[in-house]
């Protein structure tokens, strides 16, 4: 009986085994084995960012199932011609490609909407409509052109030129020799005009009465005072033709109450900046104005990780966001980087801090200590020192900490160049950091300078100690028997 039991045991023994056998290797993860690609979004302006959030990117895995990926990187994150762009957009070793349709102005197009103009007059922005034509097709009304001769000076009819940027076309307008002004009267019709701006032109109406008993809407009178003084209000007079009006406005501080923001530049790697100079903040103001601003200020511009980072943007109380991709940092480039030379008595060091590419090189300063500044806390060093160098990391500005973590290079001097012979006795050259230079001292490399180099991470201004220094070699403890007869 008793071995029916073992048996019994041993099969269900046996059993259990195999029900908790391990699964297979071949069950890792499933690898990537090819990827398709769809942009949809619209044509772009040459120079403009390429918005990824219009990318589709899907992998397909070795185990039949697909996923949309974001983590993807591009061959180029800008349109570089116009027509037709190539961008290779690359995956686990994966690559498949989209073609982004590239723009560029082609054309100006006016139409002039406004009444005949007499000789002294001028052409009104408000009596234009301006359309930016592109080579895509596409088109766009336009405010910030300029116009050439907006002042009437022939009668019968005038060519009036109008430019943007590189492009110009023309308008002509009906005219008629000039007239006697008989009176002149102005009303400004808006709720209220911003203090210390010019009245908006489409608001005030300055309106000519002549001798003939005809009338015209005047756009080139002169403005007195030409802006708007005080809040509340304010009397002001318009001139033109010998004749002068007065009327009432009242003054109110201009504020934003909305502003929109785009981001036209690429990827920014992690610890970087992203530039003021690739983002256009437009505000809408209270007199139903537009306007790009410059003095805009980010909660944070700085990019914290791979992938999208949301920017906050604030002017005039109002705020936005941009989405910025994030990617990782290729490794410390020195092209903008603090640069000084640090030494003790008798040798010197040239240090480098890589520096993000917004931030000035005097961000960052290098001061020499007097040796014996740290010569009593070196005597935590569990080492014996042979040579050693402080010097300080400072900011020039104290509240910009969160310009941290850089990194650090110090071509060290030829007393402090480690030889393989060195190493083999226990020297190495090694870089310490104190935050008081009283009771904390901790190693930054762990690992003795290569080839006269050191480069190590800078998470925070304070006190480095350059120290090259001798392992101290510990003999075997006695054998306590032998302090006994």
């Amino acid at each position: 009986m008793k071995r029916r039991w073992g048996l019994g045991i041993l099969i269900f023994s046996m059993l259990l085994c195999v029900m908790i056998l391990p699964v297979r290797a071949d069950a890792a993860d499933p690898t990537v084995t090819y990827i398709s690609a769809v942009y949809t979004g619209e044509a772009i302006e040459i120079g403009g960012a390429i918005p990824r959030d219009k990318i589709s990117v899907t992998a397909s895995f070795s185990d039949n199932t697909t996923a949309e990926v974001t983590d993807f990187a591009m061959s180029t994150e800008r349109v570089l011609t116009d027509g037709m762009n190539k961008v290779m957009i690359i995956y686990r070793g994966k690559v498949t490609e989209v073609y982004v349709l590239g723009k560029k102005p082609s054309s100006l197009y006016a139409v002039y909407n406004g009444e005949m103009l007499s000789v002294g007059n001028k052409v009104g922005a408000a009596s234009l409509t301006v359309n930016l034509y592109y080579t895509d097709g596409s088109m766009e009304e336009i405010y910030d052109y300029r116009i050439v001769n907006p002042v009437i000076t022939s009668s019968n009819s005038q060519k009036v030129q109008i430019t943007y940027n590189n492009l110009q076309t023309e308008v002509y307008v009906y005219t008629q020799p000039a007239k006697t002004v008989s009176m002149l009267t102005a009303v400004y019709e808006g709720e209220g005009a911003p203090q210390g701006y010019a009245i908006p032109e489409k608001n005030l109406y300055v309106t000519a009465l002549y001798t003939d008993g005809t009338s015209e809407r005047i756009y080139n009178y002169r403005l007195i005072p030409p802006v708007v003084q005080e809040l509340g209000e304010n009397k002001m007079m318009v001139s033109f033709g010998g004749k002068t009006a007065e009327f009432t406005v009242k003054g109110v501080e201009l504020t934003a109450e909305s502003i929109e923001a785009v981001y036209r530049g690429g990827s920014v790697e992690v610890g970087d900046y992203v530039a003021a100079e690739d983002v256009t903040v437009t505000a809408t103001f209270s007199d139903g104005t537009k306007s790009v601003v410059k003095d805009f200020e980010f909660s944070s511009d700085r990019i914290m990780m791979t992938g999208e980072n949301t920017i906050i943007i604030h002017y005039g109380g109002q705020s936005t966001t941009i989405n910025v991709n994030g990617i990782a940092r290729s490794g410390a480039s020195y092209s903008n980087a603090a640069s000084f030379v640090v030494k003790n008595t008798k040798d010197s060091a040239k240090v480098q801090v890589a520096l993000p590419k917004r931030v000035d090189k005097d961000a960052i300063v290098g001061k020499s200590l007097k040796p014996d500044r740290v010569e009593s806390l070196l005597n935590r060093v569990e080492a014996e020192v042979l040579e050693y160098m402080a010097f300080d990391i400072l900011l020039a500005d104290e509240t910009q900490d969160d310009i941290f973590p850089l990194t650090m290079r110090i071509e060290l001097p030829s007393n402090y160049k480690v030889k393989e012979s060195d190493k083999e006795k226990g020297i190495g050259t090694y870089l310490y950091y104190t935050p008081n230079r009283k009771t904390v001292l901790a190693r930054v490399n762990l690992e003795p300078g290569a080839d006269g180099v050191i480069d190590v991470a800078l998470f925070r201004a304070g006190t480095y100690i350059l120290v090259k220094e001798k392992e101290i070699v510990v003999d075997d403890a006695p054998d306590p028997d032998d302090d006994y007869l």
